[in-house]
């Protein structure tokens, strides 16, 4: 069975060689694209043994960007069985307690397109120190809160079109033991530095995104509101077991009741409390 990644990049010299490690060593670096969208920053130079596709740089359009990404993932499905699309700052991990790696995971799907369980992994500041980009992120973070805007369909046996974001598409939500860890407030300084990066660059029409062009106050603000919420150690992340059975059960709900809709879950929908990263996850991102 062959599976591809794929991300699509501007300027991320500080996400883009962990995903390239992550996924090179879940499928191989030859099987791992790499779309950079005219970045100035060479942070695509040092990706040796990935496939570069370099395009034109232009105002970010996020309904142009899922259109393309739909089409150039939909083309690789002629010669691979699956393809993984995240963006550069998300990995995906398959649940350690049902499978070594997401190729066994996906080797058994019974769905065509699987639905992760997308987590925000947060920086306890000042607790924690700032990220090492050496070390495996799950070593230095502990807390993590589940969204639905992360549960994302990312890995595809058949085209799909995804909506702007990427947060939905036009197949059925299935979810599998597969989990999205989402790293953009993984680290304040990085998160400083991206906010920066986002309120400055060009959007199309469409308009930005709200989320990425909020001010260094309100995002220190946001971040303090979530690391005071109630945080909850010792859950099982297991999809077969409370609470996330239910949470996810709900969610596919509402997903059928939302199934003409653009964005089969709601994007604003969280989980007021944090989760501690269970222990057989550490190590694995």
């Amino acid at each position: 069975m062959k599976i591809a990644a794929v991300t699509m990049v501007y300027n991320e010299a500080h996400f883009l060689p962990r995903w390239v490690r992550h996924y090179a060593a879940q499928f191989g670096p030859e099987h791992c694209t790499v779309i950079d969208h005219g970045s100035d920053d060479r942070c695509t130079d040092a990706s040796s043994g990935v496939n570069l596709l370099r395009i034109p740089r232009s105002p970010t359009d996020e309904p142009q960007r899922a259109k393309f990404i739909s089409t150039f993932c939909a083309s690789l499905l002629n010669w691979y069985d699956w393809v993984v699309y995240t963006d550069v700052d998300e990995v995906l991990v398959a649940d350690p307690a049902h499978y070594p790696s997401i190729p066994d995971l996906l080797s058994v799907s019974p769905h065509k397109v699987v639905t992760a369980v997308g987590l925000n992994v947060h920086h306890d500041d000042p607790r924690e120190p700032p990220i090492d980009p050496a070390r495996p992120v799950s070593k230095q973070r502990r807390w993590t809160m589940l969204v639905a805007a992360m549960c994302k369909p990312v890995a595809i046996s058949q085209p799909v079109q995804w909506a702007p974001g990427f947060h939905s598409s036009d197949a059925p939500v299935e979810f599998g033991p597969l989990f999205l860890f989402h790293l953009r407030n993984y680290d304040t300084q990085q998160a400083l530095l991206r906010l920066h990066k986002t309120r400055t660059m060009p959007w199309r029409e469409h308009g930005a995104d709200p989320n990425a062009i909020i001010s260094d106050d309100e995002y220190r603000s946001r971040m303090r509101q979530i690391m005071g919420q109630a945080r909850n150690g010792g859950l099982p992340f297991d999809i077969d077991r409370p609470p996330l059975t239910g949470l996810l059960e709900m969610l596919k709900k509402e997903s059928e009741q939302r199934k003409d809709e653009v964005y089969k879950l709601r994007l604003s929908l969280a989980l007021p409390e944090l989760w501690e990263l269970p222990q057989r996850f550490v190590g694995t991102f």
